[in-house]
């Protein structure tokens, strides 16, 4: 009984941790799990949820409609085939974060879908969160961004696994 009981415990533990997350639909296709309920915004247009509340790590998630920009679910597959789509994508995306540098890079796929997964070391402008995990998941005309903020001094490796392998796309 007392094997039995040891056993079940990391069950019970994962299956009570999971229950403290909630999930969040972004669109009809794609949701996500947050550690509590995020706030919502817009930029350009765009989505965006991020948690706020937490000191030791930050969650954001975006949803970019290339359609906007004139383009449909072949002309995004088309850009993804070519890598100077994914040098231009880096370039621009660390513009916006000055003085941040890639650590990793990986292009992969996430259930199925065309992936850009990065690590990026902040610059000395990040205040307390000093390093972020960037996965970019292409789907059909959009792409979702899930980025997960945390300071190297206190790494959230549950949390940040959690949270970036949450996505579910239908």
């Amino acid at each position: 009984m007392r094997r039995f009981a040891l056993l079940l415990a990391p069950v019970l533990i994962m299956a009570f941790s999971k229950a403290d997350w909630i999930t969040i639909k972004l669109d009809k296709r794609v949701s996500v799990d947050f550690p509590y309920q995020p706030e919502t915004s817009e930029t350009n247009g765009n989505a965006i949820w991020s948690t706020n509340k937490d000191t030791a790590f930050k969650c954001m998630a975006m949803v970019v409609n290339f359609a906007q920009f004139g383009l449909d679910s072949a002309a995004v597959a088309k850009e993804l085939d070519g890598e100077p789509f994914y040098a231009g994508f880096k370039s621009s995306m660390l513009e916006k974060m000055k003085g941040a540098s890639v650590l990793s890079e990986e292009i992969t796929k996430v259930n199925g879908w065309p992936a850009y997964k990065l690590t990026v070391a902040l610059g000395s402008n990040a205040n307390n969160m000093d390093r972020v995990y960037i996965s970019n998941i292409f789907v059909g005309d959009k792409m979702y961004s899930l980025s997960f903020y945390e300071s190297t001094a206190r790494p959230q490796l549950i949390s940040r696994k959690k949270f970036l392998e949450s996505v579910i796309i239908k």
